[in-house]
């Protein structure tokens, strides 16, 4: 209900340009269910931008990316496609102590704003963690450009 409430709040303050939400998580996993069967230690969360559900998941460890994940940029990042046919799933790592997976519906266009301005905050509020059970997902996020 919460999750609802805040939804309707922010249509309200920023109209049109509401911002995406964290209405789920961050919520551990014991393995990422995206990727071939693994133990790593994870947390995903899920945003609310418009009436789209985008699922973030985050990992210190690096993943071993396959040969068939498609390389693209997107702004100053470099990204790895997940070879999907029902959802858009974007990799990014800073090849240190950040891996994101980004799950979006095939229809979603705005996957690259929402990425860029994910990573750019994430990374900021990571540098004030204090410990590593500490997940730093930005509870709202500006708006995306349309």
């Amino acid at each position: 209900m919460l999750p609802l409430l805040l939804i309707a709040a922010a249509s309200l303050l920023y109209g049109e340009e509401a911002p995406a939400l964290l209405v789920r998580g961050p919520l551990r996993l014991r393995g990422i269910d995206l990727l071939a069967p693994n133990a790593l230690a994870a947390f995903e969360g899920f945003y609310r931008y418009k009436e789209e559900e985008i699922r973030v998941i985050f990992t210190r460890d690096p993943l071993l990316r396959s040969g068939d994940w498609l390389s693209l940029s997107c702004g100053k990042l470099q990204l790895f496609k997940l070879p999907d046919e029902w959802e858009r799933i974007f990799y990014y790592s800073n090849n240190r102590d950040i891996s994101l997976l980004f799950v979006f519906n095939p229809d979603f266009d705005l996957w690259c704003d929402f990425i860029g301005i994910f990573v750019e905050r994430f990374s900021f509020l990571l540098g004030f963690t204090l410990h590593e059970v500490d997940i730093p997902f930005p509870a709202v996020l500006e708006p995306v450009s349309q």
